[in-house]
């Protein structure tokens, strides 16, 4: 795998890269998330088929990712400022939205919006089946 290297903060793919990771409406807009962290980015190179980049600060060791991801390697005060988190773990990578398909419900299906309490779900999850009817 080539690493591409880019040490400047108004390269295009960090400018995005940063509009990604704080704007819903952007990521919206360009059918796109970021997310922050090597184990994130393990768990998404083995199961999600839409990694698409992943940045990574020098030095850090990545993971086995797929032939198709572009890997760009910053240096660590550039990781700092892309980086929403205090103490970044060296990798964040972009991926494509999930397409969005309509909702197969079936009979006894329980949908929730807009919960906040993230409690509620817990307890909905603990109550037996036949309890709900």
């Amino acid at each position: 795998m080539k690493r591409e290297t880019v040490t400047s903060a108004r390269n295009p793919l960090l400018v995005h890269l940063k509009k990604l990771l704080a704007a819903r409406s952007y990521r919206e807009a360009c059918g796109e998330f970021a997310a922050d962290g090597t184990k994130l980015l393990e768990e998404a190179a083995k199961w999600y088929p839409g990694l698409e980049t992943v940045v990574v600060q020098t030095g850090v060791e990545l993971c086995p990712l797929p032939e198709h991801v572009r890997v760009v390697e910053i240096p660590e005060s550039l990781m700092r400022s892309v980086s929403q988190m205090e103490a970044p773990q060296g990798a964040i990578f972009i991926c494509r939205l999930p397409e969005a398909r309509p909702a197969a419900l079936r009979p006894g299906t329980l949908l929730l919006d807009g919960i906040q309490d993230d409690r509620f779900a817990s307890y909905m999850n603990s109550i037996k089946p036949d309890i709900i009817g």
